[in-house]
């Protein structure tokens, strides 16, 4: 196998981007390819080891994984000493294709990363180091908007040194209870739902103390509603615009804990997991449509489309985390694709139907002679299935205690749930498992999802993957056998041991890429 690589940088010289291509054997295009008669010289030396795991550590749950590693290049002949001054941050393709190659078509992408910069190793070699884009779109935060401080009196809505000022400002998508909104004018008696909004915001209910608070008038500005007086008792709102965030403003003062219900999106579609977490990689995420790829947010919406809801309140937030919550309420992941783009997608149980590729162990067989291993699944005790699974669902953003309360809430399933940061689905419960397993345990996911319907439905998903007992194979092949193997194929496994002889499908969740050695291992799971 042969590799090339494309490197973007920005040449100062120039007075803009170039991109480098460099080869580990020489390659030249075709007249008829694109770029045309462009010449990869030989210089790779290593074109790096890099891996990607749909979950970390032999988990199916949790955020998507990926270690990006560095390319070497050969410059024993000192023409590449300009690349060190050079501006990197910018991507960085790995192609691998057959030895025979003749055209650039004959070689497929399998990873695009971003170079984070080039150390001189010694005087013959430059390492462009990589990072993935992944890592560095999960550490960007929430809101980089904080709250200023500089209120006076009843003007302003940025808090007061003593209070807001440096904190994020709250962001909300999809559906959202019991929000600890701030009080971004303690004079004005005004309060913040949300930063400038992604999508519509409304306003369900607003409670003080428990008690619900009538609604007034809802205007159409930031400036209208601070210039309004709202009748003692009940509440004004305006639901924020692409500059402006959301707000209410109370006609008297609250005597206690303020909390709100409410929606972002313009409609039920606008709230599932594939469509929160496009809102958020495309705003504090900072990336746009051509980042993404769109169908499989389509795909994704398709696999479950139930209400959720995520609000990051005054705390920092990255969004990693914001995504990652989101992701887990469903059993989704998101990930970046070989060609760069970030994808989501769901975990589903191995179907031998679409399997890519049927591996065979033993002499002869695509399986290298080291051959695979077992290994128990992270996601319970020793990979021991649970006997019982559970959802958690409908968060409560703030938690009431007993003296939140005013003396007008005395129904006790309002009090016990407002005590509650969630409710929780009744359980799907294995006695065949908890027999064979004496020493099961129980699993509880916690979710963003808003209803009971769509918490049991997850229960029931999550009861059909978990509750059987599934293995993790390290399976260690050529990169002629695995470099158009994807994440989230199925491929078959066959063995004369463990009853394999027939196969035994697995879902593809990990890729370890040793270039240098021309090997890829196989992360599966089934």
């Amino acid at each position: 196998m042969q590799y090339l690589i494309e490197a973007t940088a920005y040449d100062s010289d120039a007075g803009a981007e170039v991109v480098h291509r460099w080869s580990s054997a020489g390659f030249t295009t075709r007249p008829d390819d694109t770029p045309a008669n462009t010449v990869y010289e030989p210089r790779v030396i290593d074109p790096g080891n890099w891996e990607a795991h749909l979950f970390s550590g032999y988990q199916t749950r949790g955020r998507s994984d990926s270690a990006a590693g560095a390319v070497e290049i050969n410059n024993a002949d000192g023409a590449l000493d300009a690349l060190w001054s050079q501006g990197w941050g910018r991507p960085i393709r790995i192609l691998v294709g057959p030895d025979t190659a003749a055209d650039l078509s004959d070689f497929t992408l399998i990873q695009t990363n971003t170079s984070v910069g080039v150390e001189r190793v010694g005087r013959t070699r430059l390492r462009i180091l990589m990072q993935d884009k992944q890592s560095l779109i999960a550490d960007r935060v929430m809101n980089d908007n904080k709250f200023l401080g500089t209120n006076s009196g009843a003007t302003g809505v940025e808090g007061l040194p003593e209070d807001l000022k440096g904190k994020p400002k709250p962001r909300l998508y999809g559906e959202c209870a019991s929000l600890p909104v701030p009080q971004a004018n303690s004079s004005a008696v005004v309060h913040q739902i949300s930063d400038s909004r992604v999508s519509a915001i409304t306003v369900q209910a607003v409670n003080d103390r428990g008690v619900a608070i009538t609604a007034g008038t809802t205007y159409g500005s930031l400036s209208s509603l601070l210039s309004s007086s709202p009748t003692a008792g009940t509440y004004n709102a305006y639901l924020g615009s692409s500059s402006d965030g959301a707000y209410i403003k109370f006609g008297s003062s609250p005597a206690g804990a303020v909390t709100v219900n409410a929606t972002e999106g313009t409609n039920a579609s606008d709230r599932t997991v594939a469509q929160c977490v496009k809102r958020i990689l495309k705003g504090p995420g900072l990336l746009t449509d051509s980042d993404l790829d769109l169908s499989s947010f389509t795909s994704l919406d398709a696999a479950n489309s139930s209400i959720v809801g995520y609000w990051s309140g005054i705390d920092d937030d990255t969004v990693g985390n914001a995504v990652d919550a989101l992701c887990a309420s469903i059993g989704a992941f998101w990930r970046v694709k070989e060609d760069g783009t970030i994808s989501v997608g769901r975990l589903e149980a191995p179907d031998p139907g679409s399997s890519v590729l049927t591996l065979s162990d033993g002499d002869g067989g695509e399986i290298l002679t080291d051959g695979f291993e077992l290994q128990p699944s992270a996601d319970t005790d020793h990979g021991t299935p649970p006997w019982r699974i559970l959802v958690d669902y409908a968060r409560n953003f703030y938690v009431f205690n007993d003296a939140d309360f005013a003396g007008a809430v005395t129904d006790q399933t309002t009090r016990n749930r407002l005590k509650q940061e969630y409710a929780r689905t009744a359980p799907a419960e294995s006695a065949t498992l908890r027999s064979k397993h004496p020493l099961s345990k129980e699993f509880v996911a916690t979710t963003l999802l808003r209803s009971a319907s769509a918490a049991a439905t997850e229960r029931d998903r999550l009861a059909a993957l978990y509750q059987t007992e599934r293995e993790i194979v390290v399976c260690p092949l050529s990169v002629t056998v695995a470099y158009q193997v994807a994440l989230n194929n199925t491929v078959t496994l066959q063995s004369d041991r463990f009853g394999w002889s027939a196969g035994k499908s697995f879902r593809v969740i990990g890729r370890i890429h040793e270039y240098a050695t021309s090997k890829i291992t196989l992360i599966l799971w089934g």
